[in-house]
């Protein structure tokens, strides 16, 4: 907060840092391209949504293929849920996984729960089942998500990557495997970023337009 930071990353961590970055847009994209209104009756849950439409929306189905969604050797591989899509790279012998974060329209059933998330960010402890029940299932979600990548292609290097509430998710999940994560304005609190390990092969990156970034800038600790 008293010193800028300088740029210390050399041009080979810059483009790989380009090329998570767009693994995770992707993401984004193909839940944009779901493009179905949601109903206030709807948000209120006495909506004529269908049945079918309600368990997609509940297990994070609600995507669509966009045009350009290969990275040049890494090639997308449908997860079949909206948080998530796997890049395979079979000449590198590499998977990707990369997670997006939270969209407050198309996510509505998450900004519920925005309190409990803003309170755990100030709570010192690691206790990552304070963000809410949504979390939760997204957090078994990308689980379940990542092996069974691992599971097509078990001789890969796997890498995990994502984008706010989903960098948090990428964090914990690289941690916890003891994997190459890389984690952009990932949401949460002290204990996320600096008590819990092994840290060694993760890359955390900010930028003061992201408000995830920003507030943690302002934060105090």
């Amino acid at each position: 907060r008293t010193r800028a930071i300088e740029q210390n990353m050399n041009y080979e961590e810059e483009q790989r840092m380009q090329l998570m970055a767009r693994m995770v847009d992707i993401v984004y994209d193909r839940r944009k391209k779901y493009d179905r209104p949601i109903s206030m009756s709807s948000l209120r849950g006495s909506g004529p949504e269908t049945k079918e439409f309600n368990l997609a929306l509940e297990n994070r189905r609600l995507y669509r293929d966009i045009e350009n969604q290969d990275i040049g050797d890494y090639k997308l591989l449908d997860t079949g849920n909206d948080l998530t899509a796997v890049f395979v790279n079979p000449n590198k012998k590499e998977s990707v996984l990369a997670i997006r974060g939270l969209q407050p329209f198309e996510d509505y059933k998450d900004s519920f729960q925005l309190g409990e998330m803003i309170v755990y960010t100030f709570t010192e402890t690691e206790n990552a089942e304070r963000m809410g029940m949504e979390y939760k299932n997204d957090r078994d979600i990308v689980r379940r998500t990542f092996n069974l990548a691992k599971e097509k292609n078990p001789d890969h290097n796997m890498v995990v990557t994502g984008h706010s509430r989903g960098g948090k998710l990428s964090l914990h999940l690289g941690r916890e495997k003891d994997i190459e994560y890389h984690a952009f304005s990932p949401a949460g609190n002290r204990a996320d970023f600096l008590d819990s390990t092994p840290q060694r092969k993760g890359t955390l990156y900010y930028h003061t337009n992201d408000p995830v970034s920003l507030f943690h800038h302002k934060a105090k600790g």
